[in-house]
């Protein structure tokens, strides 16, 4: 993130730099983030799946098994258990597989069979929402893992090909008709 830039006295005021002071404080910041309101447990788990998920694809490690050592913390059953494995994932190199498993998790799908046609067009469609084009075309390649030619194969193609040629909003809609074969 780098240093903060300075703001002389016709910017801000010391009062309002008092007040923004105060108000950082009142965050609560302890090991690196801010606390979670425990009194939510389902609420932190999921912020941790996420903040997990979002460090494993930055390739922060560290900061990964961080997330996921306090959602071990109250984890419980088969959740556990996932949450271990991604650890041991992580651990043996094996990021992709890492993410995919929280991935899964967070979408709720964990054991329920679903293919990649069923996952991974929702989150193509969400990479492109935030402008990760390498993203989509990872979640594509996965969509054509489960299928052998025909039409998904067509369509798949046709998504990349509006991709490239810049036109976003039609490649979502493109995979949503996808989601909803």
């Amino acid at each position: 993130m780098g240093a903060m830039p300075a703001f002389g006295p016709s910017k801000i005021s010391d009062s309002e730099l008092d007040d923004i002071a105060e108000y950082i404080q009142g965050l609560g910041v302890s090991g690196g983030h801010a606390d979670v309101e425990m009194t939510d447990r389902n609420l932190a788990s999921f912020q941790h799946h996420w903040m997990a998920l979002l460090a494993l694809e930055d390739g922060s490690l560290n900061d990964a098994v961080h997330h996921i050592d306090h959602i071990i913390e109250v984890a419980t059953g088969p959740h556990l258990s996932q949450m271990i494995k991604v650890k041991e994932e992580i651990a043996t190199g094996r990021i992709h597989e890492g993410i995919h498993t929280i991935q899964t998790m967070l979408i709720g799908t964990a054991g329920a069979g679903l293919t990649p046609l069923d996952i991974h067009p929702g989150l193509a469609r969400s990479s492109i929402n935030v402008g990760d084009l390498d993203d989509v075309s990872h979640h594509l390649d996965h969509i054509l893992e489960d299928v052998n030619g025909g039409t998904l194969t067509a369509d798949v193609a046709e998504i990349r090909r509006l991709l490239e040629l810049g036109e976003l909003a039609d490649a979502t809609n493109k995979l949503q008709a996808l989601m909803d074969k």
